[in-house]
């Protein structure tokens, strides 16, 4: 069997996949982003890359993954709406109050049928990068900080973020968490669920 490196020939072939994929969601984004968003999508996937190689993770995944996770961010409600619920998933409350919170699930949906996207944990982090979940795998915590912990964040101080960056991936996760609750956003009915699995502790109130 051919190899490079020490990588086996489905390995190459699954990182080419990884890479055409990574560029044609890049040319998207760059073509259909404003300026502002496009920012910060490029910030949490160089972050995102950046914690993936300090947590044992594929930082050509976590590309995908970051690169892809606001795809749907500034479409308009209702189109937000018909494709994050195109996935079949249930709806929360407060999905269905506040529906621009489905834009993770609609931008999987958009990577999957329009960029063949079939690495199901990229795809799983993608839909969860906004409220977590429960039994998230490494790749979707990475995102999930990275998304929170953009250097670009106006809200996020470069000592908290230095001091976070010393924890392990969970705690980083529920330092997240409390962050955004400090900052005045309650979290979440899921994100709570996330924080007592990964932390093992009640949520602080």
């Amino acid at each position: 069997m051919a190899t490079s490196g020490n990588m086996s020939s489905i390995e190459v072939e699954g990182a080419a996949r990884v890479a055409v994929a990574c560029t044609r969601i890049e040319s998207y984004i760059r073509a259909q982003l404003s300026s502002g968003r496009l920012q910060h999508v490029l910030g949490v996937t160089e972050y995102a890359e950046y914690l993936a190689e300090s947590f044992g993770e594929s930082p050509a995944r976590a590309r995908l993954a970051a690169l892809g996770h606001d795809m749907a961010r500034e479409w308009d409600v209702e189109k937000i709406r018909t494709w994050g619920i195109s996935d079949g998933l249930p709806v929360s409350p407060l999905e269905s109050e506040v529906p621009k919170i489905l834009h993770g699930r609609a931008a999987a949906v958009l990577m999957k049928e329009q960029f063949h996207v079939c690495d199901t944990e990229v795809i799983r982090a993608v839909r969860t990068h906004t409220l977590g979940d429960v039994g998230m795998g490494r790749l979707e915590k990475i995102l999930f900080c990275a998304d929170y912990l953009e250097p670009g964040r106006p809200y996020i101080e470069r000592d908290f973020r230095v001091r976070v960056e010393q924890l392990d991936l969970d705690e980083m996760v529920c330092a997240c968490v409390e962050h955004n609750t400090n900052r005045g956003h309650e979290p979440a009915e899921r994100t709570i669920s996330m924080y007592r699995e990964l932390c093992g502790r009640e949520y602080p109130t």
